[in-house]
């Protein structure tokens, strides 16, 4: 077993186990910004989506990584597998992820691990 294979076979265990009470459950929307349908009665473009759900770790307001006043607050972290991760893609920013408890966010930037086991998912409050 290769050490990538055992590091994500550990962090899955650790989800199923030591971090069971932390792990939430997430539905993602991914946007297909490149097929969109045309509503003719509101005359807007629509861009296409799928939809899964998955699990991870959601960690709370992130405000002290903020420098520049210019830049976004990232309100929370999703930590997940990726070997769960049922996207076509990896997770984008735009796209919408509704976190059980605690509402709908918007994807910003994401950024996995040196393994390549898990996604960090900085999310932004709202829509």
């Amino acid at each position: 077993m290769s050490i990538r294979a055992e590091i994500t076979a550990d962090l899955a265990e650790a989800f199923d186990d030591d971090l069971a009470d932390a792990v939430r459950s997430f539905t993602y929307t991914q946007y297909d910004r490149n097929n969109q349908t045309f509503d003719p009665v509101t005359r807007t473009n629509t861009p296409d989506s799928c939809t899964f759900t998955g699990r991870g770790v959601f960690d709370g307001t992130i405000e002290s990584e903020i420098i520049d006043s210019n830049v976004e607050p990232v309100e929370a972290i999703l930590i997940t597998l990726q070997s769960e991760w049922e996207g076509d893609d990896r997770p984008r920013p735009g796209d919408m992820i509704e976190v059980d408890g605690e509402g709908f966010f918007r994807v910003g930037p994401s950024s996995k691990d040196p393994s390549n086991s898990i996604y960090e998912i900085k999310l932004h409050k709202g829509q």
